[in-house]
């Protein structure tokens, strides 16, 4: 893989395309709704302010075209400004749901939120980050009132708007997956 560390900058315009960069990895599986999902890609927990835009940035540089945070991580904005100037149809991004927006009357509002921190109109694949949902606004309690399958529901409509291109989960048991 080539490195050219200065070849991305936030002060101009970026078009990421195969031809200008080298990827990770050609080998594109499928999810389920036929979508191609990078196999492999960049986890991005703990990676923040501007030596995390630096760091991603380097990142695409060295090809990477997939990448995973969440909002529970508190970096979606980060990722967000990486990706000023880069074509949207050369990265796949990653978002979770926040354990607050488990409720299915929140679960819209959690995916927006995250769109809106990373300054995209659709995320490529959003997942329920966990089976359980804790109380908005105390997130150290769980949130027995809510099924993962009212929540998973919800994400169903946030499919069907456009909002997110596949919906998956994370973090679940064989058991707790077989009930959603």
């Amino acid at each position: 893989i080539h490195f050219a560390p200065n070849k991305i900058s936030p002060q101009r315009r970026v078009s990421c395309t195969q031809s200008h960069f080298p990827t990770i990895s050609a080998t594109m599986p499928t999810l389920n709704n036929g979508l191609p999902i990078p196999a492999m890609g960049l986890g991005t927990y703990k990676i923040s302010g501007a030596d995390g835009v630096r760091t991603l940035q380097l990142a695409l540089n060295a090809g990477y075209r997939l990448f995973d945070t969440a909002s529970a991580y508190g970096n979606e904005s980060t990722l967000g400004e990486a990706l000023v100037g880069v074509d949207r149809s050369d990265v796949f991004v990653v978002s979770k749901l926040g354990p607050g927006f488990h409720r299915p009357e929140r679960v819209e509002e959690g995916v927006r939120g995250s769109l809106t921190r990373l300054g995209l109109e659709y995320l490529d694949l959003y997942l329920m980050h966990s089976p359980v949902g804790m109380v908005f606004g105390d997130e150290g309690l769980v949130d027995d009132g809510v099924s993962p399958v009212d929540t998973w529901l919800a994400l169903e409509e946030c499919y069907r708007k456009g909002l997110v291109r596949s919906i998956g989960v994370s973090n679940f048991s064989e058991a707790q997956l077989g009930a959603v």
